[in-house]
Order: structure tokens, then sequence, then C-alpha cells
């Protein structure tokens, strides 16, 4: 089933955090946990961004080394706009990165950081934008790792004194390898399923060309995006937008109502083949039956209206969020109405049948 709904969230801003519960960051990485049994994509995808936010903060810290050396020779040289980290794409990163691994020499690195600083936009290809397009919307507003989607409160470039620390080059190939060894090769903690060709050209650039720059796993990350995209977020987004149960709560629900509509209809054939008088007392069958049709309705939607009343969405088993998304609440009302009067007529219905049943005493 195609999700047509324009006012449905975008993958991009459930990554981004522009979202509320129940279709936020953190309930798509519960769902590819306990449903889809895929979270390592996630994990890759949000331990990449943290990769690459390390890279700007370094590249960060060598511009303003230099914008201060620099300042020093000349009073004018700090206000001249070249001196900006908003105007280094990713590709000039990876270059720098990529020259500062070659030479080993920090003042060095600076001055190409400032040479790729005030290169003419002109001169920017395609493959750059692509690659900034692609990478730079996420990397100041994505959690820097699987950690941080679960507790929001941790911060990984923060000192047990509080105060910021000073990422070192050693830190990036760290967090490189980290990466590499986590997820890319052969029979790793969290092995992704991954193109030959991708994870032998991450391999070169790792291992052989000793790299750690931001590209070195962009065709990867392009790749999980493609599959979480196309796979596992249509199925999220359907699940939290159209409703509000776990499967092991719709299979209890089932459960559940099988064995109500089983004592109303016992009670309603006790009542016919006893035939007891008045013969309004077969109403009170109403009651078990319309509690079995409610339960299995909800079991086929997986939404319970009694949740929607609430405002609540299950996470996990009898485990719950608000919801806070007010387009997912209005779905959500909709529904529940559609479903309780659905289950009352049904139920009426069924109630009328035995009511006009001749009394048969056996």
């Amino acid at each position: 089933m195609a999700l047509r709904d324009p006012k449905l969230p975008a993958f991009e801003q459930v990554l981004t955090r522009k979202t509320s519960p129940p279709v936020c960051l953190y309930s798509y990485y519960i769902y590819l946990r306990d449903n889809n049994r895929s979270v390592e994509n996630l994990d890759f995808w949000l331990d990449v961004v943290a990769h690459e936010n390390l890279c700007k903060i370094y590249c960060k810290e060598l511009l303003s080394t230099l914008s201060l050396n620099s300042s020093l020779n000349s009073p004018n040289s700090s206000k001249n706009p070249r001196f900006s980290i908003g105007r280094l794409s990713l590709r000039d990163i990876s270059n720098e990165l990529r020259f500062s691994t070659f030479s080993g020499v920090s003042n060095e690195s600076s001055y190409s950081l400032s040479t790729f600083s005030i290169r003419p936009k002109s001169q920017v290809t395609q493959s750059d934008s692509k690659v900034e397009n692609h990478t730079e919307q996420y990397c100041l507003n994505l959690p820097h790792s699987e950690s941080d989607v679960s507790n929001p409160e941790n911060k990984s470039n923060v000192s047990p004194s509080g105060t910021e620390k000073k990422v070192q080059r050693e830190d990036l190939r760290k967090s490189a390898e980290r990466i590499y060894y986590k997820y890319i090769v052969s029979g790793a903690e969290k092995e992704l399923i991954l193109p030959g060709a991708i994870r032998f050209q991450i391999c070169q650039m790792l291992e052989m060309q000793q790299r750690d720059d931001p590209e070195v796993f962009l065709q990867a990350k392009e790749f999980v995006f493609q599959e979480m995209l196309a796979n596992s977020f249509p199925r999220f987004l359907r699940t939290r937008a159209y409703s509000n149960i776990t499967p092991f709560h719709a299979m209890f629900r089932l459960v559940l109502g099988l064995f109500l509509l089983f004592v109303g209809f016992a009670a309603e054939f006790t009542l016919i083949f006893m035939d007891v008088q008045p013969k309004a007392l077969r109403f009170w069958g109403l009651i078990p039956i319309w509690l079995g049709v409610c339960n299995i309705h909800v079991h086929q939607e997986r939404l319970s209206p009694g949740f929607t009343l609430l405002g609540l969405s299950e996470k996990t088993l009898f485990h719950f969020n608000r919801v806070r998304d007010p387009h997912i609440r209005r779905l959500h009302i909709k529904k529940a109405l559609r479903m309780v009067l659905l289950d009352l007529v049904v139920s009426l219905i069924i109630a009328v049948i035995f009511y006009v049943v001749p009394g048969h005493r056996l």
C-alpha cells in the first residue's frame, strides 16, 4: 500500500529529528530494533554522521588557528570572509584531511585549508555539490551515534570536567577504524549487506590509502540511506501513522476477542435452548459480543480506540509514548471513530439475530 498522504513526514525530516512521536527518530530506531531486525543500517548512518561531525570540528579548529595566526600578522585578516567554515564543502574537508595525512604536518594542513576556503564557487564541481548537498544537511542535526538516540543527554564531545575536548587527528582515525571494523569487515559485530564494489573501495581507502575523511564511507552511506528509504521507512510510517499497538499486543487482542465472542455466543445459545423468558434477556449477550468484535477489529487494524482516546501509542509491549504529532493524532481519532461505529453496528446485528430466533427448550 502506497503512502500518499503529503502531510506525513519525509525520511529526511525523521533523520534530522524534525518530527514528533510516534514518528520521531527514536521511534524509528525502536521499530528497526524490534520489528524489522535491521537496526545496523541506522546505527551505521548515525556513526558516519558522527564521524563527519568530528571532521568538521577538526577542520574548524584548524581554521580558527589559521585565523588567529593571520590576525597576529595582519590586523585586517581576521575580518576576511574566507576564514569561515561555513564555506567549506565536505569535498574540501576531505581534500584537507587527505593532504594532512600525506604531509603529516599540522601547519601545512592549515595552509591547505585556507586555500580550499577561498576557492571560487565557480570551481566547485558537480561531484562537490553532490557530496555537500547529500551530507551536510544532516551533519549538525543528528545525534552522534546510536547511543545518543536512546540517551539524548549523552554528549560525546564533552569531557568529565564539562569543557569541550579538542579533536585530534588521531580521533578521526580511531573513529573511521571503529566504523570499519564494526560494520564493513567480514564477520563484523553489525556487518552491513553492501555491494562488493563498495566494500572493496572502503577497504582500499582505509587500509591502503590510509584515509579517514568523510568520503570514505559516502557511497555506503548513500546505499544504506536508499535501502532504508525504500524498505523499512514506508513500513515504519504505515505502522506508526495508522496504528498504535505492537504486533504482540495485536495477537493478544485477537485471543481475547475470540474468547469474548465464545462467551457471548455460549450465553446466547444457552438462553435460546433453555427458552428463557423474557426474550429481552438475550440482549445481555450484546456486551461480550461487542467487546469480542472490538478486540478482533483492533487486531485487524492494529489500532486501539482506548489508546487513541488517551493519546498514546505503544512503542514496545505495554510501553507507551504520547502522540505529539497533530496530523497523526487526527488520523488515529478518525480511524478510531469509524472502528467504534462499525463494531457497534456489527454487534447489534448479531444481537438482533439471536433475539428473533425462537426459543426451544431441549
